[in-house]
């Protein structure tokens, strides 16, 4: 019966309302500059900082391009890991620092196309021009290939190469230009898709946590 009082009178003190007053004219005015008013200098300072931050993302920004999407959440991950930085008062701070960089670089390859061109490091081609046969006006664009390190890369990756020979015939032939070239751009956008998952999956895992 006591432990039940107790928590009764706890109840009641809690939710009691009765002895509640309202605050005059002069202690709305101090709570109000306490608690909003003093702090509108430092919220337009703020906000004027916002606008030199995003004013460029904002300019150039367009709708027809996913490489625009990446810009704004680049932005975004680079104003938060400055402030988690600076303050550093949130638990495991670097651990979260860490996370955030990683997702800035994987944006940062996606915008400069790094996996699309990756096997480019390992493989060079030249370009030559000659006149159209039939006709000297057009002209006929054919290719040479000057360095082919591409075996290189598949080593990199054999996990990689042994999906898509499964997907292949069995005359498939690797050494044939053609298909090294079907090969090396496979590899590429694998890695691409295994980076995009990554991204996404730290920011679905982290970013409820970035902030305490």
């Amino acid at each position: 019966m006591k432990t039940k009082q107790k928590k009764q009178n706890k109840k009641e003190l809690l939710f009691n309302w009765d002895n509640y007053k309202k605050p005059n004219f002069f202690r709305k005015i101090l709570l109000k500059w306490e608690f909003e008013w003093k702090f509108i200098p430092k919220k337009i300072l703020q906000g004027i900082r916002n606008l030199w931050t995003w004013f460029p993302v904002i300019w150039n920004d367009r709708n027809w391009d996913y490489t625009y999407i990446y810009s704004i959440l680049k932005t975004k991950l680079e104003k938060v890991y400055k402030e988690i930085d600076q303050k550093r008062v949130t638990e495991n701070y670097q651990y979260k620092l860490d996370k955030i960089q990683l997702a800035i670089d994987l944006i940062e390859k996606f915008q400069k196309d790094c996996y699309t061109y990756e096997y480019m490091d390992y493989y060079e081609i030249e370009l030559y021009k000659e006149p159209y046969k039939e006709n000297e006006e057009f002209i006929t664009v054919t290719s040479e290939v000057i360095r082919d390190e591409l075996d290189i890369y598949f080593e990199k990756y054999p996990l990689i190469v042994k999906k898509y020979l499964k997907q292949q015939s069995e005359d498939f032939d690797i050494q044939n230009e053609d298909n090294r070239i079907r090969l090396a751009i496979y590899i590429s956008y694998e890695r691409y898709k295994k980076a995009k998952r990554i991204l996404f999956s730290t920011l679905e895992k982290h970013i409820d946590t970035w902030f305490i």
